[in-house]
């Protein structure tokens, strides 16, 4: 049965941006007027105004406030929004033999001639015959067509010999076209046909005939409806907005696993408070929350791989993201046909798709899926008429084990791994912590132990706090808050990438924004209650993970570069003087070592030999301009062309390390845009008098 996830809300508002929106209620907190999401010194928002659910206490009745801090260079920097809030009770599920609670009109939807009645279809021959039996009892509940207003069709309901109905959607073209399949499929639900010999004929003029009132729009995949963030559909539930129908034509075997079990102070308990001191359990569970972020936020789909030896914990990690949704059941593996990947990823849209195993896929089929199922967009395909089907399509996290990494599994088919790849699937190791993937044990005697708790408790708890997440988060989705979230974010990732040694290239930015999405979920989930988390916990975890995958990936190219670096470091601190402002009007007292305008520096190339001898001078050079310090010229050089020498052109970004912008600052230049890319700084570098 078909159903609906619908809270019983009383009216109010919620106020964006000095505009009043009707609001789901949300839920309370009991820790005052202001909540924060705290940062460290080491991880620090800058300054977003957004608007968002949060809790707020069960008594209060004045405006919530939900205060940000936030660094930037210079300063810390507060702003607030005002939102009006309270509490949203649990949607409630009907059950399988009820009707949705949105209602759609109760009648049966028959045509004039048919009637149903307790014990089936009838079809009334007059006054003086007997009704004949068609079938047994069958409804026409609405009508529906998509989006665009097209593929039309017909919501039956079918009831099946233990008095439980079913839903059937089916198209009006199919009742013309391929009735035998459509009779097959009403039949598989249940639906028995009577003994007359045009039982089938009046059972088609039934349904050709019918009008019913009620009006459904039809979804292709489960999560978001739209982009109006009215409806999130999970399996045969809908929370939101009710006019909505899944059509999902495998989605029936993943459906079973969307199930919710427990309650949401349950899961809490049993499992998220189990988190507390294990970072990759809770970067697992905000990976899971981070789903239905990705629409609202303009993010592309893609995840972590944890990455350990045999029974290190690696699928407790799974069991716990799919926990948030449903039953272990919706963990895949990654040996499945690509067809079997992309139903499931459109069963899981917008939610998060655990796959185990990354050693059995072969190494082909690894390297075309990683990019299917974080792009989420499967391959066209044509129709029986001969005309392209429109691909399927999704969003969604993706969360993998395995006892190898991506690279590794790659390169049994004498392949390299990508930037595509390693940014869409991120390698964490997942065997170097306390008890492999655990610090915290909360009492138990072991690794296993704490383990196979923690699989018991997955079996008990699950799906609730999903529910309740995607409810509360419809709310700023519906309100276009997405962008302010997007904007943390973002704020979020650069603050992490300033604390690299070295200038983030495009790579590094991508990872840091995925680690920073997981952190934002994680912290918007606790902020509902939902986690039983400390509020930083999810940053603090997302953060030591993104340094742990740069110092990984980086480490021993940095370490080769440090000191290139240092050299320069100690140049540009004590011959700063040396360094002559280009319209200054007159030479600076003493030898001239190079150059500055307002966005870069320039060292000629006999202040360059001098700083770095011999065949070291280029081994710099390359090393600096892999660090984004120094510019390269047209195509490629390292040296610009200038009257009567060469110089190398050092600049700085705004999203490069502090210590080369403090270092910088001295000879008064200031940070270059990081919007404007590598190409414009070249071009505009032409145009100092130094350069010809």
């Amino acid at each position: 049965m078909f159903k609906a996830h619908c809270a019983e809300s009383k009216e109010m508002n919620f106020s964006i941006n000095n505009a009043q929106i009707p609001a789901t209620e949300a839920p309370q907190a009991a820790n005052g007027n202001v909540i924060n999401m705290p940062v460290r010194d080491h991880a620090v928002l800058a300054t977003a105004s957004q608007d968002m659910p949060a809790p707020s206490s069960a008594n209060e009745t004045s405006p919530k406030v939900i205060e940000i801090p936030q660094k930037t260079d210079d300063s810390v920097a507060e702003k607030t929004i005002d939102a009006e809030m309270s509490s949203v009770p649990a949607p409630s599920t009907s059950s399988a033999n009820q009707k949705a609670a949105q209602q759609i009109e109760t009648e049966s939807g028959m045509p004039p001639g048919y009637e149903l009645w307790e014990d089936g279809v009838y079809a009334s021959l007059g006054d003086d015959a007997d009704p004949v039996l068609i079938c047994s009892p069958l409804r026409i509940e609405a009508k529906f067509a998509d989006h665009d207003n097209r593929s039309w069709g017909l919501l039956i309901q079918v009831r099946d010999d233990d008095g439980r109905w079913h839903d059937v959607p089916v198209l009006r073209s199919a009742l013309t076209s391929s009735s035998k399949e459509v009779l097959a499929r009403l039949q598989d639900h249940g639906l028995s046909l009577g003994s007359s010999k045009k039982a089938k004929e009046s059972l088609f003029e039934i349904l050709r005939c019918s009008k019913p009132k009620a009006r459904l729009t039809s979804v292709p995949r489960f999560g978001w409806s739209d982009e109006r963030f009215q409806s999130f559909v999970l399996g045969d539930t809908v929370i939101g907005q009710q006019n909505v129908l899944p059509m999902l034509e495998h989605g029936h075997g993943v459906s079973q696993y969307l199930k919710e079990k427990g309650t949401v102070e349950s899961w809490r308990e049993n499992i998220g408070e189990k988190c507390v001191g294990n970072p990759l359990m809770i970067l697992a569970v905000s990976l899971a929350f981070s789903g239905p972020l990705l629409r609202g936020i303009n993010a592309e789909g893609g995840g972590l791989h944890f990455r350990g030896t045999s029974s290190s914990g690696k699928t407790t990690l799974l069991r716990l993201a799919a926990s948030v949704w449903g039953s272990s059941g919706l963990i895949g593996q990654w040996r499945a046909t690509t067809n079997g990947l992309e139903g499931t990823a459109k069963a899981l849209n917008d939610m998060v798709l655990p796959l185990d195993e990354i050693a059995e896929i072969a190494p082909n089929a690894l390297n075309e899926a990683i990019y299917m199922l974080a792009n989420g967009r499967a391959k066209s395909r044509m129709t029986k008429n001969a005309t392209l089907a429109e691909a399927a399509s999704w969003r969604l996290a993706l969360i993998s084990s395995g006892e190898i990494s991506v690279e590794e599994k790659l390169k049994e088919a004498k392949r390299d791994a990508k930037i595509g790849h390693e940014v869409r699937l991120i390698d964490i190791e997942a065997d170097t912590r306390t008890y492999g993937v655990f610090d915290d044990l909360h009492g138990a005697s072991d690794a296993a132990a704490f383990a196979d708790a923690l699989r018991a408790d997955t079996e008990q708890h699950h799906g609730a706090v999903g529910r309740i997440f995607a409810q509360r988060l419809s709310v700023p989705m519906k309100s276009d808050s997405g962008a302010k979230i997007a904007n943390i974010v973002r704020r979020h990732a650069n603050a992490w990438v300033r604390e690299l040694p070295s200038a983030a290239d495009g790579q590094i930015q991508r990872v840091a924004r995925r680690f920073a999405i997981l952190a934002v979920a994680g912290w918007l989930a606790t902020e509902m209650e939902l986690t039983g988390w400390g509020e930083i916990d999810a940053s603090d975890a997302a953060r030591a993970a993104f340094l742990d995958w740069y110092e990984r990936r980086f480490g021993e190219k940095r370490d080769a570069a440090d000191a290139f670096v240092m050299c320069l470091k100690s140049f540009l601190e004590t011959e700063h003087a040396h360094l002559q402002e280009i319209h200054a009007p007159s030479l600076a007292q003493g030898e001239i070592k190079g150059w500055y305008d307002a966005t870069r520096a320039y060292i000629p190339t006999e202040t360059w030999c001098a700083l770095f001898p011999g065949d070291a001078g280029e081994k710099a050079a390359n090393a600096l301009r892999d660090m984004a310090i120094l510019l390269p010229g047209d195509g490629g050089r390292l040296r610009r062309r200038s009257r009567p020498s060469r110089f190398m052109v050092l600049t700085v970004f705004r999203t490069s390390p502090r210590w080369i912008r403090s270092l910088f600052a001295l000879l008064g230049v200031r940070s270059s845009s990081s919007s404007r890319s590598i190409h414009q700084l070249r071009k505009s570098s032409m145009s100092s008098p130094l350069m010809s």
